[in-house]
């Protein structure tokens, strides 16, 4: 299958016209998947998100459109390779824009946030270790708003989620691997993850015991 071609074109109206009418259509996402994984051009990689977009606006509470996403992605990871490409880094970028328009249109969908976080950890991976720091410092201000921001609805649930995806951000940086210059920092993210558990444990609709395993020394 050639991307741009009219096959390619014919497949992919088939799979979304298959998951509008049968939601949550494994079988016609997983033929999308693919048809995404022989797809080797960036530009028509970023092509597929865009055609994802509206689905996604029209089915904000269904995972199916945001774990597309993340295959669509992850095979613009394959193509470049181990390379820190500038392509897939403003793609990457780009796909964090559109999750904020997305979080704030639609909030306390757990979905969103929970691609947030594979975004973020992509980033992660493919920038030099000041840009993550700088990245999960920005990352953790926009969750730090959408807490104080009691204005929105379902703002409970909204404030759960942007805890959890503090802590996750937290976790994420602390394992990142930075030649020995973030020490002096680690002991400031520790304290810091652990103060978050401890306001997720606080906020936390079910108490769980879960939470003290994921507190850093």
């Amino acid at each position: 299958v050639s991307a741009g071609s009219r096959s390619f074109e014919d497949e992919i109206a088939v799979c979304a016209r298959c998951a509008e009418i049968y939601p949550k259509n494994y079988y016609a996402w997983s033929h999308r998947q693919w048809i995404v994984s022989l797809i080797t051009s960036h530009d028509a990689l970023v092509a597929e998100l865009k055609r994802t977009s509206a689905w996604n606006e029209t089915h904000v509470s269904d995972h199916s459109g945001y774990h597309h996403r993340q295959v669509v992605l992850l095979q613009m990871v394959r193509i470049h390779g181990k390379s820190k490409s500038s392509a897939l880094v403003s793609s990457l970028h780009d796909e964090l824009e559109y999750l904020d328009e997305q979080i704030d249109a639609f909030p306390a969908h757990e979905s969103m946030w929970m691609h947030r976080r594979f975004v973020v950890h992509t980033l992660m991976q493919h920038t030099p270790f000041e840009r993550a720091l700088a990245l999960a410092d920005a990352q953790i201000v926009y969750a730090d708003e959408r807490i104080a921001d009691d204005g929105v609805s379902k703002h409970d649930k909204q404030k759960r989620l942007a805890v959890a995806f503090k802590v996750y951000v937290y976790r994420q940086l602390l394992r990142l691997d930075d030649g020995g210059s973030f020490a002096g920092d680690r002991a400031k993210y520790v304290s810091l993850l652990n103060a978050t558990i401890d306001e997720l444990q606080r906020i936390w609709t079910h108490k769980t015991p879960a939470f003290a395993a994921l507190k850093e020394q």
